[in-house]
């Protein structure tokens, strides 16, 4: 990985651990071009371990990856790009991480991690909506699950509650606040057995707090009306968010997945003030006057329903239905105004990686290979004449049809490929270009470090609490990471066995 590191680009990315101990893992991860599997692959470099009173300081963690970088005789040069979550202690102005690593390389790229962004996004919305309507979808998720987590005997009693109901009794799912697919999945378990715990909390008398404040939610009609609202509401979020959780690095496909803005603009907003605007950040969203009538605003069909039956039988009065949409206007409008101030919208990375997407190559341009040659001039110092050939080599891969490449899952499989292909005299036919669309697909979409400190939880288990950071789990870590195949698939070298 080292020798890599020292001849090819690479990025890195750093993530704290709780600060639970007396030495804090800061998990140094690199994402590179691995030649011998032919894919972007990702590596633990270390573990980056701080101690003291500065452990969880920028000073801290960088020294701590400087020390590291020049230990091995890593050049920072190679570096294109830093992945970290989206703090001040790592996005800040003045003494952050991203300071202090473009003061050793300036055109290393920073963007966070967009899969926590569009998650604070949904909790922001939920707030609002909470301030407006008084129900707080988060905490009464927290309750449910924790009133039945420790009882069997109220787990069973719910179970005959189901069966009388005739719904299929389902344990409750948990919802963590930082999770950030989880709260979707709380509601859908709740209301697939809504009817069941509706009864049970209005049947049953108990006296402590969280019991009395699930009776009261249950025996209030909008209860119901808010999480099927939620379910409606949350999925553009989660959809988006399982996008940028997968496995492979699609760089070239974040700009358009950050395009889910518009969708929720059309939730709320008049369709011909989001056609006649310039950009979507020229919608005045929190003009009332471009909003859509209460009737039209997208609540769900469910919802609809559920308001529509529960006013037919006196359950809702007009001024609750007139607070639901309140509630909904404030949703929309926190959601859409946080997404604007956090998200990279107009990110000059994100727009021109698109060119080493094989299916969107026709509408590409020239310009944006020449904003990464330009970007990192350093590591491309070509001149007239071998930008010509670059530009021949984009038309020339431009104009490749699909069935001049193998089938292909992975983007960088393509590339692997068009790197490998030759022209009829014999040379290699993208050259310069391969070479730069390896470096764009090395650039990572989200933070990966949350998978390592899931297999670091996996190793170091409670019943392996001794187990050494700097040694035995880095190297545990280490292996598992470059041979992500299962174990008994892997066969090791003649000179492994031979050192073994």
């Amino acid at each position: 990985l080292v020798s890599q590191m020292k001849n090819e680009p690479y990025l890195l990315s750093v993530d704290g651990s709780n600060d639970t101990g007396l030495e804090k893992m800061n998990p140094l991860t690199v994402i590179i071009f691995y030649p011998q599997r032919h894919i972007v692959t990702t590596h633990l470099l270390d573990l980056c371990l701080t101690t003291g009173i500065h452990a969880a300081t920028a000073e801290g963690i960088f020294s701590k990856i400087d020390e590291k970088m020049t230990s091995h005789e890593i050049p920072w040069q190679n570096c294109v790009g830093f992945s970290v979550d989206n703090t001040s202690v790592n996005l800040g102005k003045n003494n952050s991480i991203k300071a202090q690593v473009q003061g050793k390389n300036k055109s290393v790229y920073f963007m966070g991690c967009p899969c926590h962004i569009i998650h604070n996004t949904a909790s922001t919305g939920a707030s609002e909506f909470s301030k407006v309507s008084g129900f707080d979808v988060e905490d009464f998720c927290i309750d449910c699950y924790y009133y039945f987590d420790k009882s069997t005997k109220q787990k069973s009693s719910l179970e005959d509650f189901c069966m009388f109901c005739d719904v299929e009794y389902r344990q409750i799912k948990k919802h963590v606040h930082t999770r950030w697919l989880s709260l979707e999945v709380a509601i859908n378990r709740l209301l697939q057995q809504y009817t069941a715990l509706k009864n049970y909390f209005l049947s049953v008398n108990a006296s402590y707090v969280r019991f009395k404040r699930l009776s009261s939610a249950f025996s209030d009609p909008m209860t119901e009306v808010y999480l099927v609202f939620f379910q409606a509401a949350l999925p553009v979020f989660t959809t988006s968010n399982k996008f940028l959780q997968r496995e492979d690095f699609c760089i070239y496909m974040v700009d358009g997945v950050l395009s889910f803005i518009q969708k929720l603009l059309g939730k709320f907003i008049l369709v011909q003030i989001i056609k006649n605007a310039v950009s979507l950040q020229d919608v005045d969203f929190a003009n009332p006057d471009n909003q859509l009538p209460d009737e039209s605003l997208f609540v769900g069909l469910v919802t609809k329903q559920t308001v529509f039956r529960s006013t037919n039988v006196g359950d809702i009065s007009p001024a609750t239905k007139n607070k639901l949409f309140s509630a909904v206007r404030a949703f929309y409008s926190s959601v859409t105004k946080y997404a604007f101030i956090k998200l990279p919208l107009n990110d000059e990375v994100l727009k021109n990686a698109t060119f080493v997407n094989f299916d969107v190559k026709e509408n590409c341009t020239f310009e944006q290979v020449e904003y990464f040659v330009g970007r990192y001039k350093h590591l491309f110092s070509l001149n007239p004449a071998e930008m010509e050939m670059l530009q021949d080599e984009f038309v020339d891969y431009q104009l490749l049809h699909r069935s001049e490449i193998p089938h292909y899952v992975w983007m960088d499989t393509v590339w692997v490929h068009l790197g490998n292909v030759k022209s009829l005299a014999g040379h290699i036919r993208f050259p310069s270009l391969s070479r730069l669309a390896r470096l764009v697909l090395v650039l990572s979409h989200s933070n990966a470090d949350e998978r390592v400190f899931s297999l670091i939880r996996k190793n170091r288990t409670p019943f392996r609490p001794n187990l050494g950071l700097d040694r035995t789990l880095s190297s545990l870590i280490q292996v598992k990471l470059a041979n992500p195949e299962p174990c008994f698939k892997f066969e090791p070298t003649k000179e492994v066995i031979k050192k073994s």
